[in-house]
């Protein structure tokens, strides 16, 4: 049953656009057990050109990251802070 209800908040997450994407991931560091609601990377998806794929940007780590802190994004998609080519 946890396995299913997991599997549709993923779905949820998706298809609710990058913003809840990007508060689920932020969520993760004060509620590590959120992380098993990220949903998998896309096969279209490709690493994020700003933090190369690792989700945080190492110069600065309080800001986050156009991905959300995914580290990958999906072409023509819009990010949580607008679009993302």
């Amino acid at each position: 049953m946890r396995q299913a209800i997991e599997k549709r908040i993923q779905e949820l997450l998706v298809s609710s656009g990058p913003r809840l994407l990007w508060v689920t991931c932020q969520g993760v560091k004060k509620y590590p057990e959120l992380a098993a609601l990220i949903p998998a990377r896309p096969e279209e998806a490709r690493d994020c050109d700003s933090c190369r794929g690792t989700g945080r940007i190492e110069a600065l780590p309080q800001i986050i990251c156009r991905c959300g802190g995914v580290g990958w994004i999906v072409p023509g998609e819009a990010g949580p802070l607008g679009a993302i080519g």
